[in-house]
């Protein structure tokens, strides 16, 4: 194995640091209530909808973050080739989702999110991905340099 790939073996702090982020991102979405205007109130259903998908979403980062990093510190890792597939997976769900995000920033007002107000769910999602981008990033690089 190289030397990046034992520094990311043996080092998991940074799969621990990317779930806490992703579980406090987790705990903000799940108190970032849908408050819809008067006016909108019909759209209510949409906006719980899309808050417990995103507190699911945080959830399910944070646990395979949490998952990687107790396995990295027990010295189960799987083949090299696993690892890189394992990791392009998180990389194409992290690359949608923030995807997704810069959707609703674009579409701007007519957002469900945006109009429910629900802000804080936009900027923890895209700060919990943005971070777990680059966590699953340096572990792709590692068992692919790892592998050659």
């Amino acid at each position: 194995m190289s030397a990046a790939a034992d520094s990311v073996v043996r080092l998991p702090w940074s799969h621990a640091v990317a779930g806490g982020i992703s579980l406090l991102g987790a705990v903000v979405c799940g108190l970032d209530w849908p408050d819809f205007p008067h006016n909108l109130q019909h759209l209510s259903a949409a906006g719980v909808f899309a808050w417990g998908v995103a507190v699911i979403f945080q959830l399910v980062v944070s646990a395979g973050h949490f998952r990687v990093a107790v396995l990295d510190w027990q010295g189960l890792n799987a083949p090299a080739d696993y690892e890189r597939r394992n990791a392009n997976l998180w990389i194409a769900v992290q690359a949608i989702a923030l995807a997704m995000i810069g959707v609703l920033v674009l579409m701007g007002r007519n957002s469900i999110l945006l109009m429910a107000d629900q802000t804080e769910i936009i900027s923890t999602l895209s700060a919990s991905c943005a971070v777990s981008l680059v966590v699953w990033g340096m572990r792709r690089r590692a068992f692919q340099s790892a592998a050659s």
